[in-house]
């Protein structure tokens, strides 16, 4: 490319940005930015009023070093919660951004079942700053995969567009075919630990053609929310019998309260 060339295509970006920016602020305008909690107006879209943002519960230090749940007080560096030692997980560690609660239960609904894919970019960016220290050493992202007939009826997948606005703003590999959902399971919605467990029990494989993928290299699978980790143990078995060694997983929300799996 010659430099006026060059030139040509810098304005030609420069005008397109411009144009973008613009209308944004038209429709702004006439659809004014609203919380996507409440429907408060708000000075910006993909955001939360005050009020929305002071109730969520940000999963902080002292954590659990497996399964990253919140400590009441510190037990020291290396103790772990009563959950990873009775089950230890399949995967190295997971961490979550928010406790799940009231304001996280009305996101994610929206998010999953309530046809808003956008609101990827609102919990990919408190991801992306709550829980830094999981992507150090340029790991791949991997959506947890739905099955192809829910993913028809949903229209897309929350698990793969998180992933997606992940990768860009940490500027990382995602994998969206690496995984296969070959088994169609029931709704974990209203099922205990052990019938989740079971519900997910072989529903994934690795597309042999795939295997080629660094097996070196770090995995963070991503999903909205966790429960009782049984379908990323799952996902994370069928990993492992493919040759990937480590392993880690991320949400938006976790479920701390036992018994409790709303989703």
């Amino acid at each position: 490319m010659n430099a006026q060339e060059n030139s040509v295509k810098k304005r030609y970006l420069l005008f397109q940005n411009m144009a973008k920016k613009a209308g944004k602020k038209i429709l702004d305008l006439i659809y004014p930015p609203i919380c996507v909690h409440c429907n408060a107006p708000v000075v910006s879209s993909d955001s939360l009023c005050a009020k929305c943002w002071s109730e969520l519960r940000p999963i902080s230090d002292p954590i659990c070093p497996v399964l990253g749940l919140p400590f009441g007080v510190s037990l020291g560096a290396n103790a772990l919660s009563a959950q990873a030692i009775a089950n230890p997980p399949e995967f190295d560690r997971a961490r979550s951004a928010f406790i799940y609660g009231d304001v996280t239960h009305s996101i994610i609904s929206k998010f999953k079942y309530g046809d808003k894919p956008e609101l990827a970019k609102f919990c990919a960016l408190t991801m992306g700053s709550a829980l830094a220290q999981m992507f150090e050493d340029n790991p791949i992202l991997l959506p947890v995969p739905l099955h192809k007939k829910r993913q028809r009826q949903r229209r897309y997948n929350q698990a793969t567009e998180l992933a997606k606005e992940l990768g860009k703003i940490k500027d990382l590999q995602v994998v969206l075919d690496l995984v296969e959902r070959v088994r169609e399971t029931k709704q974990q919605v209203g099922l205990s630990a052990k019938q989740r467990e079971k519900n997910v029990a072989g529903a994934f494989e690795v597309k042999s053609d795939l295997i080629a993928i660094k097996q070196s290299q770090r995995i963070v699978i991503v999903d909205d929310v966790m429960t009782t980790g049984a379908t990323l143990n799952s996902l994370t078995k069928t990993l492992k019998k493919a040759g990937y060694k480590k392993i880690d997983v991320i949400s938006f929300a976790r479920v701390v309260k036992d018994g409790e799996y709303p989703i």
